[in-house]
């Protein structure tokens, strides 16, 4: 999964600025400028994104995908704009689960950030410096 970074090599690879980072940290790839070229892909140490090789039926309005695009994990930015959380938290905490969460780690009152105090995470390939905004417990 993408893994958000603070400074991601995907954006700076980017020709056209189809791969951007909102203010919020989250990095996108924007379906209508992106032509294709995959540097991002090739930029992204962890292997992240993919090809959208064939055409797209169905689709849902709120989350557009498009042959010839490049597409990655979005935390589900439709449902965070609508002040919800991402499917897989959602899902995950349907199914009586707490391995999942979302927050703001800048906001000392969050459960995601009580829990990264409370309990060891780290991120993935710290060794790169690209500080991943996604952190994992038992590495």
């Amino acid at each position: 999964m993408c893994q958000h970074c603070a400074h991601p090599p995907c954006v700076d690879v980017c020709p056209t600025g189809a791969s951007f980072q909102r203010a919020d940290g989250i990095v996108l790839v924007d379906r209508h400028t992106c032509i294709g070229c995959r540097y991002c892909m090739m930029a992204c140490p962890y292997k992240a994104r993919s090809f959208v090789h064939e055409p797209v039926r169905d689709q849902r309005p709120e989350v557009p995908r498009g042959r010839g695009c490049v597409e990655s994990c979005t935390l589900c930015v439709h449902r965070l704009d609508r002040g919800g959380t991402p499917a897989c938290v959602e899902a995950c905490a349907a199914a009586g689960h707490q391995a999942l969460l979302f927050g703001d780690l800048n906001d000392p009152t969050s459960a995601l950030a009580q829990r990264v105090a409370r309990e060891a995470s780290a991120p993935l390939r710290a060794d790169l410096q690209l500080a991943p905004a996604v952190r994992y417990q038992g590495l």
